[in-house]
């Protein structure tokens, strides 16, 4: 394929992906770390129509990699005064720990400067240069982890992002198309050498597992792609059974009380009503980090075992200080907002 094809090609895919229309006429925060797949992300914004005066670049510097990190925030500044966008960054102290953890802390804070950004900015979207690759790793890593059909799904394509809506544009391009994009186009970029490194489990996966996978089959990870593809529709269909059954079960609810009658619930399938009491729980905003697939089995069993006998127990309590009640009736989910509650429970 000759150089203007390869552009063109990359740049129509571009466009039926994130159709100019969407997003023209609405300020643009786009994170920019003077990676490849940010860079192409930019060029390819600014070169599909985007208007300058809407688009704001962000850039976060972690200060995890010393002089190189300073000069990945001088390329991006200087890149942004060659192509005539603003550009909004930020130094921040880079977080302690190592391995995944420190990873996982980095994530954290980038994503709260973006945040910070999309405020301060005014923006409708934020974008993110997410690729199929980085799908791809994310799926195996997270099925390696033991996830269920939720994590299968891989990285959202948007969801909300406090007031503007973050936006992956890039995810149905593969990292090898972007290179070829910016070569063409003689564009530059930094590399990060932390992306080599095997001390972190998702470059593990990238540099040791996809690779064996290939080895396998050489369409292992279009397959990979497909099956998360399966999982988000799969999702989808169950999440509309699980609102259903959440309007015909719960009878009433507050800040830190649901209240569901225990008869309509207990004539679904079990795997329904796991679904309803996390959607409840994500719902009432109660926490989810340590409410692991044990507690929402042992809850199950206890709100659709038979009505209790005299002097058995009634309720149990879960993560986060979250009690579930039962009587003969209902199933009674509360937050125990003090040492008073649970005395009084």
């Amino acid at each position: 394929m000759s150089k203007n094809n390869i552009i063109s090609c990359l740049e129509e895919r571009f466009l039926a992906s994130f159709p100019l229309h969407g997003w023209a006429g609405c300020r643009t925060l786009v994170a920019v770390s003077g990676g490849p797949d940010s860079v192409a992300l930019l060029h390819l914004l600014l070169r599909c129509g985007g208007p300058r005066e809407q688009i704001v670049v962000g850039h976060v510097n972690h200060r995890l990699r010393g002089h190189d990190s300073e000069l990945d925030a001088e390329f991006v500044a200087e890149l942004c005064h060659r192509l005539g966008v603003k550009l909004v960054m930020r130094a921040v102290d880079p977080p302690s720990g190592g391995g995944d953890g420190l990873e996982e802390a980095a994530r954290r804070l980038r994503y709260g400067c973006l945040r910070e950004f999309a405020e301060q900015e005014g923006t409708r979207f934020v974008l993110t240069a997410h690729t199929a690759d980085d799908q791809a790793e994310t799926i195996l890593y997270r099925l390696f982890r033991g996830t269920g059909l939720h994590g299968l799904r891989g990285i959202p394509r948007s969801r909300p992002f406090g007031p503007a809506a973050l936006v992956r544009p890039l995810l149905n391009f593969r990292r090898r198309e972007l290179l070829d994009y910016l070569h063409e186009l003689g564009e530059t970029y930094r590399e990060d050498r932390t992306n080599d490194s095997l001390t972190f489990a998702r470059n593990r996966v990238r540099h040791l597992v996809i690779p064996a996978a290939l080895q396998v089959h050489p369409a292992a990870i279009d397959g990979v792609l497909k099956l998360g593809e399966v999982a988000q529709e799969t999702w989808g269909f169950i999440q509309r059974q699980v609102e259903l059954a959440i309007d015909a079960c719960v009878k009433s609810r507050a800040k830190n009380l649901v209240v569901i009658d225990r008869g309509k619930l207990a004539r679904l399938d079990p795997f329904l009503i796991q679904g309803l009491l996390v959607e409840l729980w994500r719902s009432q905003q109660w926490p989810m980090r340590d409410l692991s697939r044990k507690h929402i089995l042992a809850m199950c069993r206890f709100v659709t075992s038979s009505p209790s006998k005299p002097g058995s127990d009634t309720s149990i309590h879960l993560p986060g200080h979250i009690e579930c009640r039962v009587d003969e009736e209902n199933v009674i989910l509360r937050l125990l907002t003090s040492r008073c509650d649970e005395h009084q429970a």
